[in-house]
């Protein structure tokens, strides 16, 4: 385990348990090696000569470490960590966090990174990939992080959470405040660009319009109906889907229809770019998905549901696209050539959504109706992990940024996050006063949101505290997401 020493540099005793080696993938590996040179008759000299690097290599990795997190701005010493070099960057968020030198109830809500030698640190990356030694120190960096709230009372807002609250300052944007009791009705969902500065929503009603993120303004409204709505990577496009049997990709700036995609024979339920914006990837009515380029050109059709394509999803790398369906399957399909990988059987009705894991090796289904959600590996298809929601409901699941946990909101006033690997829950968040709708992970995976029918988004830190309550909404809250700066 890992322990935490503020402006302390005095060891404890390592206990038996501590002596023990951690699971180490690659020492396994030449462990394997050593003994197959030796059955092959391998020269003896050289086979104890690697023998002893291992054994030094082993008795490296048992000992502790000691890290110096130190402030990015202004140099100082914020604590000192003692880790083993396999621990990774996350556990070492973990750790301040748990003591407050970030993100207390006190505190301004911030995004918070480690740079080691400039080079920011991967979630996963160990102590010993980053090459950080006993006594080495890591830079803490702080980034501004706002908080995106939509709920059925029409309204969508836009918080600042690196603000204190005072009296004469507003802590959040509001956006659609006029519009909420006109005819175009409630807010179905509302999404930031990646860069923060725009902001979409999509009403009952139909209408999509784009806002300025900074000052609430209304850019522009897209033309014709849309019923979901996403950015393209750059932001500068929009992709959703109507109920004409097509979808449409949309320039954010003027709202103009810059491509109709056409084709399908039902309704379009989803849409979504790919990672590097050169496609899209659509899901329909009529049991088929779709792979496009961004031109609007179709590439190729994904057929093999035999119900609606609910959910659609590419993987980080771009390679895969998955598709979730009323038939209780899922699919992942080859980009852009369409071929099918892979079928994923398993959910006794309709699913709701899929998600790819972020290291695209795993898929995350849930289904609302039979109240599960599941985990799959990619390649074999094989059902790693059944998570059931409580009330026989999964109202959202996601990964965290590292993909080592589950979050998973349900019909409960609590919210549940699990290990990823083994499916334990090794967390519960309890403070709603109703069911939990919707719920997100901060981009640096150390605060969670969870909005609510309460009206309510609560935040929390990974280590279970509730840092701050989001009041005002008149209605259901319906989701929650985080964006930096």
């Amino acid at each position: 385990s890992m322990l935490m020493d503020i402006f302390s540099s005095t060891p404890s005793e390592p206990s038996a348990e501590d002596e023990q080696l951690p699971p180490s993938p690659e020492l396994d590996q030449l462990r394997q090696a050593v003994l197959r040179a030796e059955a092959a008759g391998g020269n003896n000299e050289l086979i104890e000569h690697v023998r002893a690097k291992l054994e030094e290599l082993e008795r490296e990795l048992a000992r502790d470490v000691k890290v110096h997190i130190v402030n990015g701005m202004s140099g100082e010493l914020a604590a000192v960590v003692r880790a083993r070099p396999s621990d990774t960057a996350f556990r070492l968020k973990e750790a301040i966090l748990s003591e407050g030198v970030v993100n207390s109830e006190e505190d301004d809500l911030c995004s918070i990174n480690f740079l080691r030698c400039n080079q920011l640190m991967d979630e996963s990356m160990t102590l010993s990939e980053a090459g950080i030694r006993d006594g080495d120190p890591v830079q803490l960096v702080r980034s501004p992080l706002r908080c995106l709230t939509a709920s059925l009372d029409g309204t969508v807002r836009l918080w600042n959470l690196h603000s204190k609250v005072q009296e004469d300052i507003n802590p959040f944007i509001g956006f659609r405040e006029e519009e909420a009791s006109d005819s175009h009705g409630p807010v179905l969902s509302a999404s930031l660009a990646p860069d923060g500065r725009s902001l979409l929503t999509v009403a009952a009603g139909g209408e999509g319009q784009v806002w300025c993120a900074e000052t609430g303004r209304a850019v522009a409204e897209l033309e014709g109906a849309a019923a979901t709505g996403h950015f393209c990577p750059e932001g500068h496009r929009v992709v959703g889907s109507s109920s004409d049997e097509a979808a449409r990709i949309w320039c954010a700036s003027t709202g103009k229809c810059l491509h109709t995609l056409q084709g399908h024979t039902g309704e379009v339920r989803a849409a979504k770019f790919s990672p590097d914006g050169s496609m899209v990837l659509t899901g329909a009515g009529d049991g088929t998905a779709a792979i496009w380029s961004s031109n609007g050109t179709r590439l190729c059709t994904l057929e093999g549901h035999t119900d609606v394509v609910k959910s659609v999803d590419f993987s980080t790398c771009g390679q895969m696209a998955a598709s979730a369906s009323a038939d209780g399957t899922a699919r992942v399909w080859a980009v852009p050539s369409g071929k099918l990988l892979q079928v994923y059987r398993g959910h006794s009705k309709a699913i709701s959504s899929v998600k790819f894991a972020p290291d695209g090796q795993r898929l995350l289904t849930s289904s609302a109706y039979d109240g599960t959600a599941r985990l799959w590996d990619v390649v074999s298809g094989n059902c790693h992990l059944v998570i059931p929601g409580d009330g026989k409901v999964v109202n959202d699941a996601v990964f965290s940024p590292d993909g080592q946990k589950v979050l998973l909101a349900s019909a409960s006033e609590s919210l549940r996050i699990f290990d990823a690997e083994n499916g334990e829950c090794v967390l519960t968040l309890t403070g709603h006063d109703d069911w939990v709708r919707s719920a997100a992970f901060s981009p640096d995976g150390t605060i969670i949101g969870s909005s609510s029918y309460d009206g309510t988004v609560r935040l929390w830190s990974v280590t279970g505290k509730c840092l701050k309550v989001l009041e005002g909404h008149d209605g259901a809250v319906i989701s929650v997401a985080f964006i930096e700066g």
